[in-house]
């Protein structure tokens, strides 16, 4: 009986460590620091495993333009909506982000040269309800937009992109959910997403009456 008492404590010990561990675990947010081809760079801190699992938990990117001051950004994230990659707008100024968005992509554009103005709520943008502050302007991306982002992230090499993507469900020893087929899902959801915008003559994402430019 003793023996099997020794066993149950050690076992019971054992599971308290490793309980303990995952939730050590699950608080940590590792920060990414991503030197960016236009000369500047980006640190992106996303929350933790845990804090994501709340409505109030956020992701903040400092952009660290060529020859300017740092700015902030801070959007929302929680385990299912957040931010994915951001990259160099074509003009060596703005900021672009992919952002994943309830059932799809979003796209917004940073431009540091512009101080931040309030969002206006529209019935199909999102950047009302997850940017929660920033240092310039942000703004929704037009088709146009979209088509140089796709074209950026085609180029840009399978290890790059793994590398330069925001931490997903980060839990300190493995970032889960991140492999070739999330860089391939996500350029097959934009050259569809693109395409529907083409075949409507939309300007923005999502297609409605609002996005569709005037006939």
């Amino acid at each position: 009986m003793r023996n099997i008492s020794n066993r149950l404590k050690v076992l019971v010990l054992i599971a308290v460590g490793l309980l303990s561990i995952i939730a050590l675990m699950g608080i940590i947010h590792r920060s990414i620091d991503v030197p960016l081809s236009n000369g500047g760079s980006v640190r992106i801190t996303p929350a933790s495993l845990w804090r994501s699992c709340w409505s109030a938990a956020s992701c903040k990117i400092t952009y660290q333009p060529k020859g300017m001051e740092a700015g902030t950004i801070v959007l929302w994230q929680d385990f299912f909506d957040e931010p994915i990659i951001v990259m160099p707008a074509a003009d060596g100024k703005k900021l672009m982000c992919l952002y994943e968005f309830d059932v799809d992509l979003r796209l917004f554009k940073i431009d540091p040269t512009k101080p931040f103005k309030p969002i206006p709520a529209t019935s199909w943008g999102c950047l009302d309800r997850i940017l929660y502050s920033s240092t310039w302007e942000v703004e929704e991306a037009e088709i146009g937009d979209w088509q140089e982002a796709l074209e950026y992230l085609k180029n840009l090499q399978p290890s790059a992109f793994m590398h330069e993507v925001v931490p997903t469900h980060d839990i300190g020893i493995v970032r889960l959910g991140l492999d070739s087929k999330t860089r391939l899902n996500i350029l097959q959801r934009m050259e569809g997403q693109i395409k529907f915008m083409v075949e409507s003559g939309a300007i923005h994402w999502p297609v409605n009456s609002d996005t569709t430019r005037t006939k």
